[in-house]
């Protein structure tokens, strides 16, 4: 996914464990359940531009 323009894409519950991420364009980009285990080059920047919820991120 690298330098993936993915601009208010949906990807809710997409399992993102170990996708590298740099330069991903992740603005309105609805990451609500996404699992971002071992993403790589995820930035605060991008997190803070895509939409989440609670079940966003890492999961064991």
């Amino acid at each position: 996914m690298r330098g993936a323009c993915l601009i208010a894409a949906n990807i809710r519950g997409v399992d993102l464990s170990w996708a590298d991420l740099i330069g991903a364009d992740l603005r309105d980009t609805d990451l609500s359940g996404a699992n971002l285990t071992n993403s790589i080059f995820l930035t605060q920047a991008q997190i803070n531009t895509a939409k989440g919820d609670s079940h966003t991120g890492n999961r064991k």
